[in-house]
């Protein structure tokens, strides 16, 4: 018999559209009966809008897609209140909570029974597939507003135009003269309206300039092999203004085909230390990844040197695509690599699957494309 789920949306945050878009693609499979249930009145009974809550036989599993792991800060219209306490009472009720950003040692704060709950979700990007009810027209909400706006006028900034086959590509062998490598970064504001403290500043000002002296390295370091520079969409800073990249680059549709026609792609810390979507986008398209040291946890052995090669510093940066670039074959290897882990753990349908496997939910054996 199949799992009946019921799917609670309390917002329309695209943090979560992978997570809707992986159980939708179980009802296709047949492997799922599903509900959705709209709950946007019901919006703050989580701290932030960036959670998905199911309930599949009788137990309760909720997806937290947020970029920080923060479990005494509260995130709706920038308020800020310790609320530890309602936390606890609220995990008492959830049987299962996977977590985007997920930290053992932030994690320390909670009880005990409650820690034992939580388990890591991995890698996330915005991804969407036809039907989804994130993005069906909805006034209700500001980000359902935000969304039909993006549909009218900004098809390239709306996530339900980019379904799961968008992202995909398998991996290819290149030899090493026609290595490509991409970065192409945002940069952050510092003095936003959502930057609630110094720290926030800080790091944002961390994250600009590193980005912009990668760009500036790789530039240097391989004039014919590099595609990048800093997107001229979002905030600009003085240092950026000589990197800034021709606006079709900024074009999702663009972007996407140039990423999987680039076989070396460059990721970074996100806000809150989080781990970007561009790397789930990476790994979706099997490419190579050179990416900044993680500061959250992944689940199912993402392995340096196999996965992905690490650094802390644009110089280490720089060290390790060179590497990659005197091996190609190391590149094949990579990018072989993360098409497994793609295919086994990060397409939205497997990650569901591999999330209702850890709540001992029984499911038919699928066959898998």
């Amino acid at each position: 018999m199949k799992p009946s789920v019921t799917l609670y949306l309390y917002s329309k945050s695209a943090h979560t559209s992978m997570i809707v878009t992986g159980f939708l693609m179980l009802e296709n499979q047949d492997l799922i009966t599903l509900e959705v249930s709209h709950r946007y009145n019901q919006a703050k009974k989580y701290p932030h809008p960036h959670i998905v809550e199911t309930v599949v036989d009788g137990k309760t599993l909720v997806y937290d897609c947020w970029d920080l792991c923060n479990w005494m800060a509260a995130d709706w219209d920038n308020e800020k209140r310790e609320n530890l306490e309602s936390t606890e009472v609220l995990m008492n009720d959830i049987d299962f909570y996977f977590k985007r950003s997920y930290s053992d040692d932030k994690n320390a704060c909670l009880s005990e029974s409650n820690r034992k709950k939580i388990y890591p979700l991995g890698f996330n990007f915005p991804v969407s597939i036809k039907n989804n009810p994130l993005y069906q027209n909805d006034f209700s909400t500001p980000d359902g507003c935000k969304n039909i706006i993006k549909k009218l006028f900004f098809r390239d900034k709306f996530v339900g135009n980019f379904t799961v086959d968008m992202f995909e590509a398998p991996a290819n062998f290149v030899e090493q003269k026609d290595l490509k490598i991409l970065f192409l970064p945002r940069l952050w504001n510092p003095f936003g309206k959502d930057v609630w403290n110094e720290e926030k500043k800080i790091e944002r000002e961390y994250i600009n300039s590193s980005r912009i002296e990668i760009v500036e390295k790789l530039k240097n370091a391989y004039p014919n092999n590099f595609i990048g520079g800093v997107d001229p969409t979002g905030f600009v800073n003085e240092a950026a203004k000589k990197h800034l990249v021709s606006r079709k680059f900024s074009n999702r549709f663009n972007y996407i085909e140039l990423m999987k026609q680039c076989d070396i792609c460059i990721g970074t810390m996100g806000l809150h230390e989080s781990i970007g979507w561009k790397t789930g986008e990476y790994i979706a398209a099997s490419r190579a990844i050179v990416n900044e040291k993680f500061r959250y946890e992944i689940p199912y052995s993402f392995e340096p040197g196999k996965n992905y090669l690490p650094f802390e510093t644009p110089d280490q940066c720089v060290l390790a695509v060179s590497e990659l670039m005197e091996n190609p074959e190391n590149v094949f290897l990579q990018k072989q690599a993360n098409e497994i882990y793609y295919k086994t753990y990060l397409r939205p349908d497997k990650q569901i699957l591999n999330t209702l496997e850890i709540a001992k939910i029984k499911i038919n054996e699928p066959h898998f494309s």
